[in-house]
């Protein structure tokens, strides 16, 4: 919902649960997630607590001035963490790199 709530043109798809049977988790929680970002369409699914997020697996929003990357910045960075270079991390531990596009 945070992420829908941000970008324009973005939707979530379907949300899987677990059934009451699965080993992973408990009933009802969220095992898989379809979105749409920006029209982009994406797949996030639980991997547990032995799966932390990494610089590995991150997004990077191109924006075309200060007052896009201030907006973007602030809304994603509120609970996370800042770091150099314009990266930061949301209150979930994604990493995200807020830039201006050098068109």
């Amino acid at each position: 919902k945070l992420y829908t709530s941000i970008f324009a043109d973005s939707r979530i798809d379907r949300v899987s649960t677990l059934p009451a049977e699965s080993p992973s988790g408990p009933a009802g929680s969220v095992k898989i997630v379809d979105f749409t970002l920006c029209g982009q369409a994406f797949t996030a699914m639980s991997a547990g607590p032995l799966d932390p997020f990494t610089h590995a697996i991150s997004f990077v929003v191109q924006c075309e001035d200060q007052a896009e990357i201030d907006r973007y910045w602030d809304a994603l960075s509120r609970g996370g963490s800042t770091e150099p270079c314009g990266w930061l991390r949301d209150r979930f531990g994604v990493s995200w790199m807020v830039y201006v596009d050098p068109k």
